[in-house]
């Protein structure tokens, strides 16, 4: 492969700021001939968020279904304590981040490595985190913390569910 390499792009000469091109002309190329896929990936997340929303609000049980009693549990000590998201606090953040990052980076692996074999496994995942972020809201909405919720998740959520999504829609494409 080393050889091959070599005599294919021996004459080819070595392009300064191959970063900023990248950057700057090949990833908004890619991006734009992918929109279809990222809005297909966006919609089912966005439904399932909503599922997540409406099911809770017809099923107060819902949210243990999805989130598991210990989560439900805990939180509702949390609120009668008044801090409901304590549990983001609960460790240094040096170690809630790493926590949070991985499983996001794992979540955003499986989105995109399960086009492999089908866009229905990316579409599992789109759907299944799609549920849970809209339980988590509607549960913490009927608590009557729903701006608090909202405003934890997405300051930082908002990259962590773009790369989600877009992981998503490359698993579609594959």
């Amino acid at each position: 492969a080393h050889k091959a390499h070599r005599i294919i792009y021996q004459n080819q000469p070595v392009k300064k700021n191959k970063i900023v091109a990248f950057w700057r002309y090949e990833f908004p190329f890619l991006f734009h001939a992918s929109r279809k896929e990222i809005l297909i990936s966006f919609l089912i997340f966005f439904f399932s968020s909503l599922i997540g929303l409406i099911s809770n609000r017809f099923d107060p049980e819902f949210v243990r279904i999805i989130l598991g009693d210990s989560y439900v549990n805990m939180t509702l000590a949390n609120i009668e304590e008044g801090d409901p998201l304590a549990v983001y606090k609960s460790m240094n953040q040096v170690n809630m981040f790493l926590g949070i990052s991985l499983n996001n980076i794992y979540v955003s692996f499986l989105a995109f490595i399960y086009g492999i074999f089908s866009a229905i496994g990316t579409g599992y995942i789109l759907v299944k985190n799609g549920i849970m972020l809209g339980t988590f809201h509607g549960f913490l909405a009927g608590q009557g913390l729903l701006l608090e919720s909202i405003s934890t998740i997405w300051i930082h959520g908002t990259l962590e569910i773009f790369s989600i999504i877009v992981a998503g829609a490359a698993g579609i494409i594959m």
